[in-house]
């Protein structure tokens, strides 16, 4: 295995495990419902399981080529929830119910990433074939 590609692979397993350690965002208890905040949840919520969908049979090696793409549909909810994470007050704050959702959604945005990296250019034929972590 490359250097490039042993590097993609170690990218993608360490994005993986640091959202499967990460808590899925909830609202406290004595935080106001907000509708926004609910309609976003649920995208996120969705993004999560395509996430868990395409990554996990990868990372348990279940499978041996990483998914060929992510459905659009939760590439563009993922980018939703950014966006509006990412405009309201208090997404610097990770206490926030507004915190976490950005936080939780940076990290499925780096699994994304790590995940594409495997596919791409970059990747041998023979990574895809049979990914061995930290095998030469």
């Amino acid at each position: 295995m490359s250097e490039s590609s042993r590097e993609s692979v170690e990218r993608f397993r360490g994005a993986c495990l640091t959202w499967l350690a990460a808590t899925f965002p909830s609202r406290s208890p004595d935080e106001p419902v907000d509708d926004l905040l609910d309609k976003v949840k649920s995208e996120l919520a969705y993004v999560d399981a395509i996430v868990a969908d395409f990554a996990i049979p990868f990372l348990n090696r279940a499978v041996d080529v990483p998914a060929p793409y992510i459905p659009t549909q939760a590439r563009a909810e993922l980018k939703s929830v950014i966006a509006v994470t990412g405009g309201l007050p208090k997404r610097s704050d990770p206490a926030s119910h507004v915190g976490q959702l950005y936080g939780y959604a940076l990290l499925l945005q780096s699994v994304l990433d790590a995940l594409e990296s495997l596919g791409s250019a970059d990747s041998t034929a023979e990574q895809k074939r049979s990914c061995e972590w930290g095998s030469d």
